[in-house]
């Protein structure tokens, strides 16, 4: 089964180095730091994928679809995604994933862009932010930095190829099989 949103990335993308925003589509998930960074990025290099279920009100949903007309480097989706395959290819397509959420946490996220070897780019200071510092998945930006931002994105995906060995020993840590193991310690203590 072709998922037609991936056909349309490969078509568009051309070759770009792609950022994806992937998940439920809201202001909370950094979208207003992401698009004041991609002007400050060369469109023939970097392509931008935003592709979710929205819950933005029209108007903020009218100003996305604008500002993606307005370039030739952006796809924007704000349809559901259609299932897991669906969102793993989308990820599996994507050089950078774009995680610098206000306040909010989404740590699937983070061991699925681990499993598939994605660095990640995420808000300073939370759990997130430190989780990428601790694992040296990523890198961390300021929520309201566009310059700081473009310079983190610049960077994961031209300068400094993240080691494997992170990605490996974060998803590793981080799988359901852990966390089972670490309920069943804590559990023994409660009893």
């Amino acid at each position: 089964a072709t998922y037609p949103l991936l056909q349309e990335l490969k078509e568009k993308a051309q070759g770009r180095k792609v950022v994806s925003l992937l998940g439920s589509i809201n202001f909370r998930k950094g979208i207003k730091l992401l698009l004041e960074s991609i002007p400050l990025l060369p469109e023939e290099d970097y392509f931008f994928l935003i592709a979710g279920k929205s819950s933005l009100t029209a108007q903020q949903e009218n100003d996305l679809q604008t500002f993606e007309k307005s370039r030739s480097n952006c796809l924007f989706s704000l349809e559901k995604i259609p299932d897991e395959s669906c969102f793993n290819a989308l990820i599996a397509e994507s050089d950078l994933i774009f995680a610098a959420y206000n306040q909010i946490t989404e740590v699937i996220l983070l061991t699925k862009a681990a499993a598939f070897r994605k660095p990640v780019i995420v808000s300073r200071g939370f759990c997130m932010g430190q989780r990428v510092e601790q694992y040296g998945t990523g890198q961390t930006t300021g929520e309201d930095n566009a310059g700081e931002c473009s310079a983190a994105i610049r960077s994961l995906c031209t300068e400094a190829k993240t080691p494997l060995h992170a990605f490996d020993r974060y998803a590793h840590e981080h799988t359901v099989e852990k966390l089972i193991t670490c309920f069943n310690q804590i559990s023994k203590h409660i009893q």
